[in-house]
């Protein structure tokens, strides 16, 4: 992937200032003002050594870890990418980041462990005033929302953030089948030592693991996320599964077997979603986004993220995206059951699937006609949108993207041998789509633990 540096910035004077005020309109004729601290603190860049004043939005996360920091060196001169944390006792680490207060940083760059950060006040360049990124969000989205998410926040770092390797840890345990392990273990992780949950089986290890991802997909999903992306596909294959026979539905794992090995799709999404929650607060100003609704893709608003990498959004875009391609077929084949009453006959049989003569002739169809395909399939069109992108997916594969750091833009040459077809994201926004497409795949995994317990 090549990556291309940020245009000049014009040098000007320093100013070191940690509370902002501001009037953010309500309803009409109604203002409130809201106070909000910002940190001050003060980095270099690891190859040229400029003096950075990093300010960070404060909040509940600067308490509970090292803050994830993946910064753009704003010298125009030098544009290099660095990594670094900061922890509220230690400071910045590694310590070679440091710099000193009285460096005099020319550069200001804002930071939020949990909101995006509106790209025009993202660099500052000796500026007397800058908005913070709960300000800026204040002039696009409701104080309630804001506030909400705030405390939907505190609410993850108290109740999810703590468990954060538990699904990882538990995959090992539960592939060896040792039930007394798994149970100690997840008793030692959740700290319910005095509340002791007895299993006596390897599939109840099963089940309650699945019970976790469960409780991992509610906590990070939201009702705007249910009602317009999600909830239809997920409510029709539940019901699917319920209301038809065992035959029935063991025809269609049948049809799913033959294409995917089921057993090794749930150990890769075991080991996918265990990697996702260990490190998912580097996904925190992205959960923004699920919880006030604002989903569409692209977004018409200039957003940055500075909590994870383009590399790293990169690979788990890539590994959520084939985890959901794989097992398509299920959430298709139990709608289609849903709507027409066989899992063979889509509902939009004259019209996108014409020609396709039924599961197993759409399984064989290339990733992007799939897609293509289904781009009148009601619910599932609705449940794919924008997040399952093979023209994404492709230009990674190719190692064919350019990521502009000062923008935060990303463009993917999706065809092979094509170095002029692209198509072009910001990096939050494919963030996003990642996010989306692993809720997808907590939810087949979901999905494939009920289907399991009924047949």
């Amino acid at each position: 992937m090549l990556k291309r540096f940020p245009k000049v910035l014009t040098a000007g004077h320093r100013l070191n200032f940690s509370i902002s005020v501001t009037l953010i309109p309500l309803q009409q004729n109604v203002l409130i003002v809201v106070k909000k601290m910002v940190h001050n603190i003060y980095i270099k860049c690891n190859t040229c050594g400029t003096p950075i004043r990093l300010r960070i939005q404060l909040d509940g996360s600067i308490y509970k870890y090292d803050l994830p920091i993946h910064v753009c060196c704003p010298n125009p001169n030098c544009g290099d990418e660095f990594d670094c944390h900061f922890n509220h006792k230690q400071g910045v680490l590694p310590k070679w980041f440091v710099a000193s207060e009285e460096d005099m940083p020319n550069y200001s760059i804002s930071y939020s462990p949990q909101l995006p950060i509106f790209s025009d006040i993202k660099y500052g360049v000796g500026q007397a005033f800058m908005l913070t990124p709960f300000m800026a969000l204040g002039t696009f989205y409701t104080l309630p929302k804001i506030s909400h998410f705030g405390a939907y926040m505190q609410t993850i770092l108290e109740e999810v953030y703590p468990y954060r390797t538990l699904l990882k840890e538990l995959i090992p345990i539960l592939k060896k089948g040792n039930v007394m392990a798994f149970q100690k273990k997840m008793m030692k992780i959740m700290e319910l030592e005095n509340n002791k949950r007895d299993l006596s089986s390897v599939k109840e290890c099963h089940d309650v693991y699945t019970d976790f991802v469960a409780s991992l997909r509610r906590s990070f999903s939201s009702p705007e996320y249910e009602s317009n992306v999600s909830g239809v596909v997920l409510e029709k294959c539940i019901h699917s599964i319920r209301s038809h026979s065992k035959e029935e539905t063991q025809a269609l794992m049948d049809v799913v077997k033959r294409t995917t090995n089921i057993q090794k799709w749930k150990e890769d999404a075991m080991r996918y979603l265990g990697s996702f929650l260990e490190h998912s607060e580097k996904y925190y100003p992205v959960m923004f986004f699920i919880q006030v609704g604002d989903i569409t893709i692209p977004h018409t608003i200039d957003f940055m993220i500075d909590t994870i990498d383009v590399d790293s959004v990169h690979a788990d875009f890539s590994k959520s995206f084939n985890l959901l391609n794989d097992m398509l077929l299920l959430p298709v084949g139990l709608c289609n059951m849903d709507l027409t009453e066989d899992f063979n006959i889509f509902p939009n049989a004259t019209t996108g699937m014409k020609g396709i003569n039924g599961l197993s002739e759409f399984a064989k169809l290339p990733d992007g006609l799939k897609i293509e395909k289904l781009r009148d399939y009601g619910v599932i069109e609705k449940y794919l949108s924008n997040y399952f992108n093979s023209h994404v997916r492709n230009g990674i594969a190719h190692e064919n993207t350019i990521f502009y750091t000062d923008t935060q833009m990303v463009e993917y040459y999706y065809k092979m041998n094509d170095d002029e077809t692209h198509e072009d994201y910001r990096l939050i926004d494919v963030a996003i789509m990642t996010f989306v497409n692993t809720l997808h795949v907590m939810e087949l995994f979901v999905l494939l633990n009920t289907l399991s317990n009924k047949l």
